[in-house]
């Protein structure tokens, strides 16, 4: 087999990727590589890099999205690890619209350490070939299950919408859609069903990333929220909640009712609950009361003690 000889874009991105990071480097990321990208043949499309963390992806570089993970050699990392820090990894740990493997992979790692188990949930057929290679490549096979279905609030079949067919990307984001049409027919599960015909003991964490959907993934979980009450990081984005006619404010009417409390993901993690409407995703973790007083001082930063020289002088007198 020849081996793919380097580029520009390679080498450039390979250097960008070690830089030490400063504001805007993924905005300065999508400047070169739209430039450095331009005219290329669609062989430069796949890049397999090795990340910051160690794991081995796959990006395909006609989605901005996966070129900027390829650029920065991190995805997620600083919330990633936090929460992971708080994670049993004896546990099971869901991670639901999973797309190729970006969180599913460092899950994975982090299982390995305590015996637990990881489920991925990708409903995208092409996107499960991906994520299924990112596995072996990866060699984590032994602790993840794929399971190709959407999860939702109904068992029944449900319609896609596909960001590749606008990208030209052989893989991608797809969303669930609320009543029309779309670009792909699969199987709609609800979590409570999957739950019961898996006879599952046991859920410590469960990921949500499903475009706008997470709120109808959460209707169809209300046995297995009760009755495991795992902690649930939802990637909120209100626009993708319009589309289902919901917004941030339903997603905190659910955590009071649940006895949830919010913490938001803001450069580090904050307390309590902040609507975006900017348009970016709003990455909220739902922590079970109950825990809160455990849990919520291991996330959040801790207070630093200031003292004024007067009060030093003070206190030496």
């Amino acid at each position: 087999m020849t081996r793919r000889v380097p580029t520009l874009l390679d080498a450039t991105a390979g250097a960008f990727r070690w830089l030490p990071g400063f504001p805007g480097k993924g905005r300065v990321a999508l400047v070169i590589h739209r430039l450095l990208k331009r005219g290329a043949s669609d062989a430069m499309n796949l890049r397999t890099v090795r990340m910051r963390d160690g794991s081995l992806l796959e990006w395909d570089l006609r989605d901005e999205s996966e070129a900027r993970a390829f650029w920065l050699g991190t995805y997620d990392d600083a919330l990633r690890d936090r929460l992971l820090g708080v994670v049993d990894p004896r546990g099971v740990l869901f991670d639901a619209g999973a797309n190729v493997g970006a969180w599913t992979i460092p899950l994975a790692r982090h299982v390995m350490r305590g015996g637990g188990r990881v489920v991925a949930f990708e409903p995208v057929p092409e996107n499960v070939s991906r994520l299924k290679a990112a596995l072996a490549r990866n060699a984590w096979n032994s602790v993840v299950d794929v399971e190709p279905i959407a999860l939702g609030d109904r068992d029944q079949s449900a319609w896609l919408w596909l960001k590749r067919v606008s990208t030209g990307a052989s893989t991608g984001t797809a969303a669930l859609l609320a009543v029309c049409e779309g670009d792909l027919r699969v199987p709609e599960v609800r979590l409570d069903s999957w739950i019961r015909a898996h006879a599952l003991e046991r859920l410590d964490f469960l990921k949500l990333d499903v475009e706008g959907a997470e709120l109808r993934v959460l209707a169809g979980a209300e046995r297995t929220i009760a009755k495991f009450r795992p902690l649930v990081l939802a990637e909120l984005d209100e626009y993708w909640l319009s589309t289902h006619g919901q917004s941030h404010t339903d997603a905190a009417r659910w955590a009071a009712a649940r006895g949830y409390e919010p913490l938001y993901w803001c450069g580090g993690i904050q307390p309590g609950f902040r609507a975006r409407r900017s348009g970016r995703t709003l990455a909220t973790l739902f922590i079970p009361e109950e825990r809160a007083t455990t849990v919520r001082p291991a996330l959040l930063p801790r207070p630093t003690l200031r003292f004024s020289a007067a009060a030093a002088r003070t206190g030496s007198a």
